[in-house]
């Protein structure tokens, strides 16, 4: 009787084991699957942004993402993007920074001529490279050279200001300053004139365009979740949060 109990329990427990074992084996193979279908989702939802599809991208984001918004609002938001809003590249925030040194740049060297020539007969801004060294006299922390559009377009030098010597007169002041993002800005700016002075872009390079669909998203596990990170080219790296949510991997964050 001993015997007939050892050899069912001896079995059971083998059977035991496999199923452990199998068990332990669908876990890891589900785990990948899951990585998988995150790094699908999220290189889906930014295919449908570049194709201004909101039904789709915004069905791919978990609710609490939407910071208080509602998934109808998303998708009109999304609905109205330009075609190619992703694959065409983006105007980040750091571009924008870059602007706007370039701006205040313009706005140091103008505000430096205009005062020379206040004390200048007739209110005359001085020609040339005498201008230039006005200028730089009173900014000196500011490099300023005789230059026109092609120039500031080729400049590599930062805090660069040019003065169009064809375009400025005493009575008028062209000038120039080239952003680390590639735009350039002008001044143009006449004595007397009573509207306010502000830069205008004249030159902005062509936005990087690439194939979004060959751009490669992996995702690697954090917690339960998985972080799903890319590289877009001309415009950098980023990485989103996603999560299982009935059964349907969503983003639940993104960080840029």
């Amino acid at each position: 009787m001993q015997r007939e109990r050892k050899r069912p329990l001896a079995h059971g427990g083998k059977v035991a084991l496999a199923a452990l074992l199998l068990s332990g084996c669908g876990s890891s193979s589900s785990r990948s699957s899951d990585a998988a279908a995150a790094a699908k989702a999220d290189k889906d939802f930014y295919l449908a942004l570049d194709a201004s599809d909101g039904k789709t991208a915004c069905a791919l984001l978990d609710p609490s993402s939407l910071g208080g918004e509602t998934v109808a609002q998303c998708v009109s938001y999304v609905s109205r993007l330009p075609k190619g809003s992703v694959s065409s590249g983006d105007y980040s925030q750091s571009d924008k920074a870059r602007d706007s040194a370039a701006q205040q740049y313009l706005a140091i060297a103008w505000k430096a001529a205009v005062a020379d020539s206040v004390i200048r007969p007739h209110g005359d801004f001085q020609a040339g490279a005498k201008l230039v060294a006005a200028i730089h006299a009173s900014e000196p922390e500011l490099t300023v050279r005789l230059g026109d559009l092609a120039a500031a377009k080729a400049s590599t030098s930062p805090a660069t200001v040019f003065v169009d010597p064809r375009l400025s007169s005493a009575q008028r002041l062209v000038l120039y300053a080239r952003s680390d993002s590639g735009r350039v800005f002008e001044f143009d700016y006449r004595q007397g004139q009573s509207t306010a002075v502000s830069a205008k872009v004249v030159f902005a390079p062509a936005a990087p365009h690439f194939s979004l669909a060959k751009v490669r998203f992996v995702a690697t596990p954090q917690g339960k979740d998985f972080v799903v990170r890319f590289t877009l080219p001309g415009v950098g790296q980023g990485s989103d949060l996603l999560r299982k949510e009935g059964g349907q991997m969503k983003i639940a964050l993104s960080s840029g």
